[in-house]
């Protein structure tokens, strides 16, 4: 009997979860611009329908002695809201930028998501007799509900908050090219050869099991040539992007990649980025002298790090660079 309802339920659960993925490809679309813009009040009320939806699921599916009609009427009811919750989501994407409408997407979906997650496993649980781990996997629906009222709800708060974002993925990448070293027979920085012999000291009383798989991080002199052009460079970026989170519209994700010809290429793409949002800048009605300030500044240490790039000994460092890691 167990056996046959687990057939039924998993077949029920299919057919809804066949319909949810067509509705969120769907809503993948922009929607038209003529439609009414749904107020995000009303996503937050569908949110609480379906986390308090997703607690009474559990409570049932918990229970072994459930009837299956019930669980099926249940599953009905839950698919409904969250049916409702991808619709009114994509309401309130009319007028929305494809940072903000990305954003709106995501967590949606994450809701579904988790959902899916959740009655998968019920289903798959159906008959046994340990139902123990049904609860805490209602309470994924709850935090995917929580996360999902926390969704920027305009243009400018959604391009701000991936801006800063990626400001600190910047500021992180400052930090690492910072700490890149010398070699032993570089006089770039004293302090820095302090350091490096101090590590080395430290390193040579340790277990080096593992020391084949450590690249290290002392550069030659041309390489630290590069890394503090690069330094220069990055902190520029992140200047930008300080001013940028003051503008509405304006957004960049930087990453810095780790061949010389990447570099080269992505430079290029980044300053044609920078031209394009400088440009559009211009036409908004707010100050921005210190944003054309850096992006001048910017300007300055892109043209130092290309010339850097081009030069005869960066074309050698190729393999040393690619051996080079810097994480986000």
């Amino acid at each position: 009997m167990a056996k046959a309802g687990k057939k039924y339920l998993t077949r029920t659960l299919k057919s809804y979860t066949d319909g949810i993925q067509e509705t969120i490809q769907l809503f993948q679309e922009a929607p038209a611009s003529t439609l009414d813009k749904v107020p995000w009040e009303q996503v937050v009320a569908m949110a609480d329908q379906v986390s308090k939806q997703a607690t009474i699921a559990g409570l049932l599916w918990k229970e072994a002695t459930t009837e299956l009609q019930a669980l099926e009427e249940n599953m009905s009811a839950y698919f409904k809201m969250l049916q409702g919750l991808l619709l009114l989501s994509h309401g309130t994407k009319v007028g929305a930028g494809p940072t903000l409408s990305s954003c709106i997407h995501a967590s949606a979906k994450k809701v579904v998501e988790c959902s899916l997650t959740f009655l998968r496993e019920a289903v798959l649980s159906y008959g046994s007799r340990s139902l123990t781990h049904i609860p805490p996997l209602a309470g994924t629906v709850w935090e995917a509900c929580e996360s999902l009222k926390k969704t920027p709800t305009t243009n400018y708060t959604a391009i701000g908050r991936g801006i800063t974002q990626a400001a600190v993925s910047v500021k992180d990448v400052v930090r690492e090219l910072k700490d890149l070293k010398p070699g032993n027979n570089d006089p770039v920085d004293d302090a820095l050869d302090r350091d490096a012999a101090a590590e080395t000291s430290h390193e040579s009383h340790s277990n080096h099991s593992s020391s084949e798989d450590d690249l290290g991080d002392d550069l030659s002199p041309e390489e630290m040539i590069i890394a503090q052009s690069a330094v220069s460079f990055v902190s520029d970026i992140l200047v930008i992007i300080k001013e940028l989170i003051q503008v509405d519209n304006l957004g960049a994700c930087l990453y810095p990649p780790q061949e010389l010809t990447s570099i080269k290429v992505a430079s290029d793409n980044i300053s044609s980025a920078v031209t394009g949002m400088k440009a559009e800048a211009l036409t908004l009605e707010v100050s921005l002298e210190r944003f054309s300030h850096a992006c001048e500044d910017f300007g300055k240490s892109l043209r130092k790090l290309q010339s850097e790039l081009g030069s005869p000994d960066a074309t050698e460092l190729v393999p040393g660079l690619q051996n080079l890691t810097v994480s986000m």
